[in-house]
């Protein structure tokens, strides 16, 4: 019979790495200290249990109920810890049960072989931390920006971790343990080795579904910056052609400025030259920065915000080269912003209550952007992403999501609220 105490002190460090999977792979609700008195007390509870079957003497009873207890300790646990309570906590607190599964079985086979209880935990220890090292490095920035950014199909991927439990379990634990029962070894191990295989899989699809996001935004990059720069094509085609027509018509305005002179009409002079002066103002192009990019996706912007009656403020304040930041993805986060505010401020019914602000300005080595709107109706956010639910239906909704992308990937400060009626987004950038 295998020894109580060693199986005692196996399922304590197991538990140990078991809340700290937890810790490092979901999104904590909490600060960080009162996380760790959540997983503290997870441990505390089920290491009573453990204590009550292995040492205290009810060993002799049927260890599944025990099991369960403790399977359900560990999913509330959890759920506590996550920031998003769905089966992304749960998928999370399984993979963290599954995670363990590897050096356990591997611990008992040493101790089967060699009788002696430290090398057997010191094994289990190692296999653990190598594990946990190698999740963090190839997985953790990914699967928490996976969890982040899509809160479907968790409910179908619970189901991997869930098996590979099931099974290992039933193989090393229940009806009997897998000390007792050696022809289990084989199955156990190959059975490991799948699991693995598994998982490297799933590890391969999220990277290869981060892969197909980061070239999906890139294309969203490059076509900002080409609408941009299309705009201010266009504004300069615009004005050039207003040139010619000016050009044209300039002769005719100095024949009749000579004729106005020769009678000593100045009245006529003076209207004659505020018409010239203010076709002037049609042919300067609005320049609201010197970053042609965002100028030209601010312009685009204005120009829709004028065609639905919206209207629209900017102070900005850009640098034409911007060194620390990439030029592609900040013209589209505010083509975003811009664009979600001038769709919410248009939806008002009062057209005297539509207006968009945008201020945009460098301070220091950061860029500080705040966009303002009016909005009609209650502003709902999301319970599993935080964000805003748009109202342009089911296939919108993406734009504060790539956002928010831009403000993980960039170490960004992003920040959104209802101030006096009016929708807020504030983005601190460095540059």
């Amino acid at each position: 019979m295998i020894s109580p105490l060693f199986l005692f002190l196996q399922y304590r460090i197991s538990m140990a790495f078991l809340m700290a999977f937890q810790l490092l792979f979901l999104p904590l609700r909490y600060k960080k200290y009162i996380s760790g008195i959540i997983a503290v007390g997870c441990m505390c509870l089920t290491g009573g249990l453990d204590y009550l079957y292995f040492i205290a003497g009810w060993g002799t009873a049927d260890i599944l109920p025990v099991t369960i207890a403790q399977i359900i300790i560990v999913q509330a646990t959890a759920y506590l810890l996550s920031q998003y309570r769905d089966f992304r906590a749960l998928f999370t607190g399984i993979s963290s049960a599954t995670f363990v599964l590897p050096g356990n079985i591997v611990s008992t086979a040493c101790f089967a072989h060699k009788q002696v209880i430290w090398a057997a935990l010191l094994t289990q220890a190692v296999i653990h931390l190598i594990l946990l090292v190698l999740l963090v490095i190839v997985l953790r920035w990914h699967y928490l920006l996976e969890m982040e950014t899509n809160a479907k199909e968790w409910k179908w991927l619970c189901i991997i971790p869930t098996l590979f439990y099931a099974v290992t379990y039933t193989m090393a634990c229940w009806p009997n343990s897998i000390y007792e029962r050696k022809e289990n070894w084989t199955a156990a191990f190959l059975f490991l080795i799948l699991m693995g295989v598994v998982y490297i899989m799933l590890i391969k699809a999220l990277a290869q579904h981060h892969l197909d996001n980061d070239l999906e935004r890139n294309n969203e990059f490059l076509e900002t910056y080409a609408r941009g720069l299309r705009r201010e094509a266009d504004m300069l085609r615009e004005s050039e052609e207003n040139l010619k027509v000016m050009r044209h018509d300039s002769r005719h305005v100095y024949q009749m400025i000579g004729a106005y002179l020769e009678e000593g009409k100045t009245e006529q002079i003076k209207e004659l030259l505020e018409q010239m002066d203010a076709k002037l103002e049609t042919l300067t192009i609005k320049r609201f920065c010197e970053n042609i990019a965002i100028n030209g996706v601010i312009s685009g912007c204005e120009a829709k915000a004028k065609s639905e009656n919206v209207a629209f403020a900017c102070e900005a304040d850009v640098p034409s080269h911007l060194n620390g930041v990439n030029e592609f993805e900040l013209a589209t986060v505010i083509s975003n912003l811009l664009e979600n505010a001038v769709y919410a401020a248009a939806a008002v019914e009062n057209p005297e209550n539509r207006n968009v602000t945008i201020q945009i300005f460098p301070v220091k080595e950061q860029l500080i952007l705040e966009i303002t709107n009016t909005f009609t109706g209650a502003c709902t956010f999301s319970p599993s992403t935080g964000l805003p639910l748009s109202t342009k239906g089911g296939n919108h909704g993406y734009g504060l999501r790539s956002v928010k992308a831009y403000a993980n990937k960039n170490h960004a400060v992003f920040r959104y609220s209802v101030e006096d009626g009016r929708f807020c987004v504030r983005l601190l950038t460095n540059i």
